[in-house]
């Protein structure tokens, strides 16, 4: 029964009642309760805490190689014994180009978002609510690293990546 009533306490929790659209500053409106507000990192830490203690669909991963600024490729541990090698993309964020740069200023900010995503993921990491990318090939998820670390958070609170719904379109970085 606590299986049961642990997620439908998630589901009302007002700070995750959103409409899944962020802005810019990775804030929306509450369809629930009509405010508007915005996710934090602690805030988020808390909610993996919570979902990991009653087991979700929470993955922990071995890093093989950083693609990008938000994008990488990983052996995760799904069941037992049974790994996949994915890539993975950061969902909600974009991150600035290396090979397709607009600008000089991009490409360095592209390459300065890989180093730092490398640094962020060089323990590992945990993938939640993994889904397919709409381009396929790659597969879509929440990313922390195994402190809980909001990745997609930590890369935009550093200036490295905006926030970005996948739909509409990209973030400019060369204006």
């Amino acid at each position: 029964m606590r299986f049961l009533i642990l997620p439908l306490l998630f589901l009302i929790t007002p700070a995750f009642s959103n409409s899944g659209g962020f802005d810019d500053d990775g804030c929306h409106k509450n369809r629930a309760t009509g405010d508007y507000h915005c996710h934090h990192s602690e805030a988020v830490a808390q909610y993996y805490r919570q979902q990991h203690a009653d087991g979700g669909n929470w993955y922990r991963a071995e890093v093989l190689k950083v693609t990008d600024g938000d994008s990488f490729r990983v052996r995760a541990r799904i069941w037992l014994d049974h790994l996949v090698e994915t890539n993975i993309r950061v969902r909600g964020i974009d991150t600035p180009e290396i090979k397709r740069a607009g600008c000089a200023f991009e490409k360095q900010m592209g390459r300065d978002a890989r180093e730092k995503l490398t640094s962020l993921l060089s323990g590992g990491v945990i993938l939640h609510n993994v889904e397919f990318d709409k381009y396929g090939g790659r597969v879509v998820a929440d990313v922390y690293t195994t402190d809980f670390k909001n990745i997609g958070l930590t890369m935009i609170n550093d200036g490295l990546a905006k926030f970005y719904n996948g739909r509409g379109a990209r973030p400019e970085w060369c204006s």
